[in-house]
């Protein structure tokens, strides 16, 4: 049964001046750093805030699948990650308390985590978390999975990592530039691997990061669901410029449903 996510992103390059550096969001200044561009469809149905030392997701029980609410790393201290080094980048996640009296068979809703190419996202990946409306012969019930995605020239696949994984956990996005491999997963737990494809079918010499929340039918908790201390653990870090405004970030989770639109 497939159960689980796409997450695409809207990415943009240039060819800028190299350093090398390590850099990390602990969120505990509750404000959007310079790193980043927040970009959400419509915060009063799915929202990510920077409160209470964390990204906290909110979330109401509405219809619409592609409503999302994203950091992008593409803000005027943002980075671009070079592929021609190893890098390791993590991010920790929590989901908690959900409602799903509203959800329908086929919704979901769920957080990831991942890197990208283009702006458009046809050539990106991801890990993430999340809940789902399902159905097998006459039982309908919720479930939850961690899962991972990735899309080459705008045709996706996914995998299902763990059923029922962890609520709680460190979401990781690993790249070994000698094997032109990226590797998905909980660090040290279940895992992903796309390989020989970054560099030498996306052709991309370097990528962006976002992160955040997509889905429709569940109602999240207040402050039980959020993401913190995004650390890019090793790597080389290349600057960004000013912010792109031709896209969207589209972070799609998918349960035994294909993306729309």
């Amino acid at each position: 049964m497939k159960l689980f996510c796409l997450f695409s992103l809207a990415l943009s390059l240039a060819a800028v001046p190299l350093f090398s550096a390590a850099q990390s969001d602990d969120f505990n200044d509750n404000a959007v750093g310079p790193e980043w561009t927040l970009v959400r469809d419509d915060p009063a149905t799915i929202n990510v805030t920077e409160t209470n030392g964390r990204v906290e997701a909110t979330a109401l029980a509405q219809s619409d699948p592609n409503v999302d609410a994203i950091y992008l790393s593409n803000g005027p201290s943002g980075f671009l990650l070079a592929t021609d080094t190893n890098f390791t980048i993590t991010l920790d996640y929590t989901f908690g308390g959900f409602d799903d009296s509203a959800a329908a068979v086929g919704d979901a809703l769920g957080l990831a985590f991942g890197v990208g190419r283009d702006l458009e996202g046809t050539d990106s990946a991801a890990i993430g978390f999340g809940v789902s409306r399902q159905q097998v012969g006459p039982i309908v019930a919720t479930g939850s999975a961690l899962g991972a995605a990735t899309r080459i020239d705008d045709a996706q696949s996914e995998a299902i990592l763990q059923l029922f994984g962890p609520t709680s956990a460190t979401l990781e996005v690993a790249y070994d530039a000698t094997g032109d491999d990226l590797t998905l997963g909980l660090g040290g737990g279940a895992s992903f691997t796309l390989e020989d494809t970054v560099r030498a079918v996306w052709g991309a010499d370097d990528l962006l990061v976002s992160f955040g929340l997509r889905g429709s039918g569940f109602a999240l908790t207040p402050s039980e669901t959020f993401l913190d201390n995004f650390t890019i653990v090793s790597g080389r870090v290349i600057p960004t410029p000013e912010p792109a405004t031709g896209g969207i970030l589209g972070l799609v989770i998918l349960v035994a449903r294909r993306r729309r639109g």
